[in-house]
């Protein structure tokens, strides 16, 4: 019998192991996600395709543009994730994944906090809280930085959905914010 494999701290060089754990050992995360978006994208446009949506008419566009917009862009976030395009070389080999499952296991915390609190808080204010704490608990930026973007946020999403595209978002307790 052969001694460790090379994957798990020595043995002969010839010896590898061949299971699912060294299948999945160089698969990083982001190419998972990438074709996730990928695939999802190109769902939804084959939805709206089959649905045969009006995209664009005369007087302007109609209720397929912006969910195939919306689909498009993550076709192509999706492919830029799955190739590695998104991803800085110093990033890939770090490959830092304790620090990205512990970043998503807060992300996703944050999301979980964010839909339950969302019809008490209300839309703005709710995803514009979201953004702010993603940003100082999450991704540990400066306080600056937070509430900078999070008042970018604020303003984009109510200048696309409550003025474009007049979404009625839940008001919360501080209906004046929105």
């Amino acid at each position: 019998m052969a001694g460790p494999t090379p994957a798990y701290g020595g043995g002969p060089p010839h010896a590898t192991q061949t299971g699912p754990r060294e299948a999945v050992r160089g698969f990083r995360p982001t190419v998972g996600a990438g074709l996730g978006f990928l695939t999802l994208g190109l769902a939804c446009l084959g939805d709206l395709w089959w649905r045969d949506a009006t995209w664009l008419d005369d007087t302007g566009p109609g209720p397929a543009f912006f969910p195939g917009f919306l689909s498009a862009l993550l076709v192509l976030l999706g492919a830029a994730m799955a190739l590695g395009i998104d991803e800085a070389p110093e990033t890939v080999a770090a490959g830092e994944d304790g620090a990205s499952l512990q970043a998503t296991i807060k992300f996703s915390l944050l999301l979980v906090g964010l839909i339950a609190a969302f019809p008490y808080v209300g839309g703005l204010l709710g995803l514009s809280l979201f953004v702010l704490l993603e940003t100082l608990w999450v991704e540990r930026r400066s306080v600056l930085i937070s509430v900078a973007s999070a008042v970018a946020a604020y303003c984009a999403i109510r200048l696309v959905f409550v003025v474009l595209l007049a979404v009625p978002l839940p008001p919360g307790p501080l209906r004046w914010i929105g």
